[in-house]
């Protein structure tokens, strides 16, 4: 399979047709993005404190065909009591999935944030640093309407900041806390693209090698699919992060220790649902296992939703003593 990154914006596709013919010439899978930033900065200076204050809009272009199991893929696993290998060379395969349908997309998001800062100088042993930012993160959006996002523009990400930094003598003691927000990536949403209507998912196990799709019969009103779920309270991630440092001039050698530390909420995090059970009547069997799903409209079902956490916690502690030839 190859990849087509276009950079310049030279190839940059409209429509689908527009991106057939660039799919034709480059390969199967393919990106073309363009990511916009516009900045506005400014400082002044009065007294004992210097204070910053801007602004920042981003837009995300990208259009793209990502082609996950479009060509069908078969699966080998340890089963049939034989080991992968085995059943490779037997030519059983476990499982078949294909996806089926339009593929390109089209998507857009639009951020935008403003921060205040202010470095004030409260004596010379003494400086102090305060700020906030405030940012939102755009809902994605497909330009072609193909798929479409349950959650909205996170707009209440407020962020402050403080810092200070204190000397007296051979001693400082430095420390500071934040806020700090993330994004939802577009590896995260992008996956949204597969489910239907548009587009269908397929896993069929232990299927024929010849005909994997013999049984379904989209005719019929076969829509069943995996499908990826984006949680519609869905929100961006963020961070709390703190330090308090010593630093210290003894005999010559300049020892620090500090403390780092983070707590991060909110990561967007996916569960896998809809697994097959035991139910009565039914063998358990690989051949049964989308027989045995509780809800039967769909394959497997994956969702995200802001169910991660991170912590980090550390101890760091250095000496630095110079060379007498300096």
């Amino acid at each position: 399979t190859q990849t087509l990154e276009v950079t310049d914006g030279t190839h940059v596709a409209a429509d689908t047709d527009q991106w057939n013919s660039l799919q034709a010439t480059y390969g199967l899978n393919g990106v073309a993005g363009n990511d916009f930033e516009y900045l506005a900065l400014a400082a002044h200076t009065r007294d004992t404190h210097v204070v910053e204050w801007g602004g920042e809009i981003r837009r995300y272009q990208m259009n793209d065909l990502t082609s996950n199991e479009a060509r069908g893929n078969f699966g080998y696993s340890n089963n049939f009591g034989r080991t992968a290998i085995e059943n490779f060379l037997y030519g059983t395969a476990s499982n078949y999935k294909v996806t089926i349908g339009n593929l390109y997309r089209g998507f857009r998001n639009t951020d935008a944030g403003v921060f205040v800062n202010d470095r004030w100088k409260v004596m010379d042993a003494l400086a102090v640093n305060l700020g906030a930012r405030y940012e939102i993160v755009g809902a994605p959006s497909e330009v072609n309407n193909l798929t479409t996002f349950p959650y909205h523009s996170d707009r209440n990400n407020v962020a402050p900041r403080v810092g200070f930094s204190y000397s007296k003598g051979a001693t400082i003691v430095r420390g500071g806390y934040g806020i700090a927000y993330g994004r939802i990536f577009p590896a995260t949403f992008q996956a949204a693209r597969f489910n239907p209507p548009n587009v269908q998912r397929i896993v069929v196990p232990n299927p024929d090698l010849v005909n994997p799709l013999k049984d379904w019969h989209p005719t019929a009103g076969d829509q069943r699919s995996t499908v990826y779920l984006l949680d519609q309270n869905l929100v961006t991630p963020y961070m709390s992060h703190y330090t308090l440092e010593l630093e210290r001039q003894i005999a010559g050698t300049r020892v620090r220790a500090g403390y780092f530390g983070s707590r991060t909420l909110k990561l967007a995090q996916t569960s896998y649902t809809n697994r097959a059970g035991r139910p009565e009547g039914i063998p358990v069997t690989s051949a049964t296992i989308n027989d045995r799903r509780p809800d039967q409209r769909y394959f497997s079902v994956m969702k995200v939703s802001n169910m991660g956490r991170a912590y980090f916690d550390g101890l760091q502690i250095s000496a630095e003593k110079r060379s007498d030839g300096g």
